[in-house]
């Protein structure tokens, strides 16, 4: 196999050992209390935009207090791109 089609192989193992990283660490993120001023508009943009529940997603996690949920947004790289929602939490 040549340089590159080693460089390949090496890439794509890296990519997907660290897409199972990203996925749980964006599952713990979900109740990490990082509180930023969003608005209910910026919140339905990123729903619209949301693929899916988990994406790859890491640094920051915004809350909002919608319709008696919190919408969270997780941000990567200044990308909102993941997007979940969880019930009122007491306390």
């Amino acid at each position: 196999m040549t340089y590159w089609g080693w460089l390949l192989v090496g890439i794509a193992l890296l990519l997907t050992a660290l897409s199972g990283t990203q996925t749980s660490l964006c599952q713990r993120m979900r109740s990490v209390p990082v509180y930023r001023g969003l608005t209910y508009w910026e919140v339905q943009q990123i729903a619209k935009a949301a693929p899916t529940s988990f994406t790859p997603c890491g640094e920051d996690t915004i809350r909002r207090w919608v319709s008696g949920r919190y919408q969270i947004a997780l941000r990567f790289n200044r990308y909102d791109i993941c997007l979940g929602v969880e019930e009122e939490i007491d306390g």
